[in-house]
């Protein structure tokens, strides 16, 4: 949808999914980067335990680093670091009952 660009060339874009249903803005800011090293900024849901499965699969078909399928909070994830170590998870939309401990 749109580029940021200063003398050095592109620092940012806004990218729409196509469906319309996200957009999502990424800005290159290496000290702030380095700063979110470890932490999570993105947690997306992919459905249920074998969609998840499958993302792990389809991750290290590409040769994508992940953390593979581990309990969450509210299911299961999977982490996968960006180049600058910001963390993006995967979540399935499965939630504990509460009668789990």
């Amino acid at each position: 949808m749109l580029d940021f660009e200063d003398e050095g060339g592109l620092v940012g874009t806004v990218l729409n999914h196509n469906s319309s249903a996200m957009t999502i803005g990424l800005h290159l800011d290496p000290e702030r980067a380095a700063a979110l090293s470890g932490f999570c900024l993105l947690a997306l849901q992919v459905g249920d335990a074998p969609a998840l499965y499958e993302w792990a699969e389809y991750l290290d078909g590409l040769g994508i680093g992940h953390s593979g399928v581990r309990d969450g909070h509210l299911g299961l994830l999977i982490e996968v670091p960006d180049p600058d170590g910001v963390l993006v998870q995967l979540h399935t939309a499965e939630h504990p009952s509460g009668d789990e401990e």
